[in-house]
């Protein structure tokens, strides 16, 4: 609800008050204009009467501004100019005119429509905080059905269902309204803003139009009246040192955008698990189990970079990140620290939250998305052992992005770029954290695709754990949903270790820059770069110089390598796969072989032209762009065991999954 403030004025009563001596002063000039010239008919006695009138009043300005010496100049040149004839006063008629049919309507007009403005801006806002309300009401009444349910009747599941069903729409209802309000009060600053240049561009023209009547008003004295010729020059110098910045300046600060009053929300929001009661959440983002799509805003949600900053300044090398879960206690205090106001929560170490909770964090956002953050159908993780290794990354990428670029599909993507970044730089450290590419992609698998499993208190610390929930004969198709798991798995994995190649061809990945055919090639080359591990700068050159042969270049058809002929325990894999280290379904690596052998592998020219040009490998292994066999091969050479993710081993030689 609403916290209750001292009543206040209304913003529009406010501005109309403030800008009624704007009116007031172009009335006065008017009047002024139109008067003299009729006393300049009159001649002296009528002018006298007129200056003697306006002296005895302060111009409707600020007094210690160039407009108003320049006013007070006027009535004494008025004192002093009764002996005016009549072209004077044909020139005041017509500096009148200009008054009451030109700009000095023209203000009347415009300060109206921001009167109008103001209004609707306010209106605008108490009707979605109306709406709020409303909505905060239907959750309240829900919760209290539910409660009132399991009460008289707890044995009533499908009525406690359907109340449960309600609560929860009503709390998500509930939620976007409150991102709606909050959204409607940023567009009422931004219309302040606004506002005040409209406001000022008002006064600047009213101004600038009351200098320069005043300003003809002096140039018709100085034609006119010869035997006054001191005292219009001593108006004209005060008329010609007005500051028209200066007297803007002083007359806007008459009034101020108003300010709304803090606001608050009481109803659902994070119980504070010390007392295990509602706490009242300021009007900020409410954070979880709201769409991404909705809290996406060209920037991935705040929960989810503060805390992958924090785990990056502070857990890339503490053992067990990710799989050792944080205290429950813990993740509770930040979960409501978050809701209560994100730009204080304390995540440094010198903070009071651990490092595994706030990892903990991730996760669970993660999981509370009603839509899972990377969408799969089980048809499509069925097929994923079928797909060959060169066409994982364009399966991903299809996956990723299967139709136009929608903000949904940009939310996805990019967040999905970032905690993907983000995991590689864990794997990275393994020798640390002991987070090998298996483990990381055992723990995420259930949290990017939403499989359920929700207990962060199990050891995952292998990807078979995720296999045993589900090794039961029940009948109910457990054994198949393991090997789903244990396919999603492998899915993470190779999102990870083929990432170089994916992200960057989605449209939503890198939100705040433009990939171009060249910035692309560059990132491939990085891939390339990446997939022969430790290998030497010449023996990257090699390949990308390689990329940059004809097409019709004479096909090696093979291996031309001394490695491959001079160690038997070698492995050839003549393919145009984009990755050149096998993945865990790819033939088997020799397990005979020491660890200071090594196995080569081929990646064909054709492969790598694919990949710094986006080509898609036909299905007889040659580049669509030419046929009839590849353009060229190159041996790299690596460890038989070892992948190209620091401390992640192959695993030992199995049969591939059908």
């Amino acid at each position: 609800m609403v916290a209750p403030s001292s009543r206040v004025v209304e913003p529009e009563v406010a501005f109309e008050k403030a800008t009624a001596s704007g009116e007031e002063a172009n009335t006065w000039l008017q009047e002024y204009l139109f008067e003299r010239a009729e006393i300049e008919k009159d001649y002296s006695d009528r002018l006298r009467k007129l200056q003697l009138r306006f002296s005895g009043r302060p111009f409707p300005a600020p007094k210690d501004g160039t407009l108003t010496k320049a006013w007070d100049a006027t009535l004494k040149l008025a004192r002093e100019l009764v002996e005016h004839h009549r072209a004077l006063s044909e020139k005041l008629t017509t500096l009148g005119a200009n008054v009451a049919d030109g700009w000095g309507k023209q203000y009347g007009l415009t300060r109206y429509l921001l009167t109008n403005e103001i209004k609707s801006s306010n209106l605008a806002y108490k009707e979605k905080t109306k709406i709020m309300r409303s909505l905060g009401d239907r959750y309240n009444a829900a919760g209290a059905a539910l409660e009132q349910l399991k009460k008289e009747d707890p044995r009533n599941s499908s009525k406690i269902s359907k109340a449960e069903s309600d609560l929860r729409n009503a709390d998500q209802a509930y939620r976007e309204s409150v991102i709606q309000l909050k959204k409607e009060k940023a567009s009422y600053d931004v219309a302040g803003d606004a506002f005040e240049s409209k406001w000022r561009t008002l006064e600047e023209t009213r101004i600038t139009n009351t200098a320069d009547a005043l300003s003809e008003f002096v140039i018709a004295e100085q034609t006119l009246t010869t035997n006054r010729q001191t005292t219009v020059n001593s108006l004209s110098s005060e008329v010609s040192v007005i500051d028209k910045v200066r007297d803007i300046n002083l007359f806007t600060s008459t009034f101020r955008w108003p300010q709304l009053s803090p606001m608050s929300i009481s109803g659902p929001g994070p119980r504070d698990p010390t007392t295990n009661q509602v706490t009242s959440v300021p009007l900020r983002d409410l954070f979880f189990n709201i769409r991404l799509d909705v809290a996406y805003d060209r920037n991935i949600p705040i929960v989810l970079s503060r805390c992958i900053e924090a785990v990056e300044a502070r857990g890339l090398e503490r053992e067990g990140i990710y799989r050792v879960p944080g205290k429950a206690a813990d993740k509770e205090l930040l979960t409501s620290a978050f809701e209560r106001d994100e730009a204080v929560v304390d995540l440094t170490e010198s903070g009071p939250y651990d490092v595994n909770a706030i990892a903990s964090l991730v996760k669970y956002y993660i999981r509370q998305l009603p839509e899972p953050l990377f969408p799969i159908d089980s048809k499509d993780v069925a097929e994923y052992h079928r797909i060959p290794e060169g066409q994982k990354p364009f399966w991903l990428i299809q996956k990723l992005q299967p139709g136009p670029p929608t903000h949904k599909t940009r939310a996805h993507q990019h967040t999905m770029r970032v905690l993907i970044d983000h995991l590689a730089k864990v794997v990275e450290h393994a020798d640390m954290n002991k987070m090998t590419l298996v483990n990381i992609a055992t723990v995420f698998a259930p949290v990017i695709f939403n499989t359920g499993i929700e207990d962060d208190s199990r050891d995952t610390g292998s990807r078979t754990n995720l296999s045993n929930i589900f090794t039961r004969k029940d009948g109910n198709g457990l054994e198949d949903k393991a090997k789903e798991i244990d396919t999603l798995v492998l899915i993470t994995e190779d999102t990870i270790r083929l990432r170089h190649l994916v992200f960057p061809k989605l449209d939503g990945a890198y939100p705040h820059m433009s990939i171009s055919t060249s910035s692309l090639a560059r990132r491939s080359t990085a891939s390339v770069s990446s997939l022969v591990g430790g290998s030497s700068p010449s023996l990257t050159s090699a390949i990308l110089a390689a990329t940059q042969q004809p097409q019709s270049s004479p096909s090696t058809n093979g291996v031309n390598s001394p490695t491959n002929n001079n160690n038997p325990n070698s492995n050839n894999y003549s393919t145009s796969n984009l990755d050149t280290i096998p993945a865990r379904n790819s033939p088997p690596v020799p397990t005979s072989a020491s660890s200071s052998q090594t196995a080569t592998y081929t990646l064909s020219v054709s492969a790598v032209a694919s990949i710094a040009t986006g080509t898609v490998p036909s299905r007889n292994g040659t580049s669509q762009a030419g046929a009839g066999g590849k353009a060229g091969a190159i041996s790299v050479s690596v460890s038989p065991r070892q992948s190209y993710m620091t401390g992640d081993t192959l695993p030992s030689p199995q049969s591939p999954t059908s």
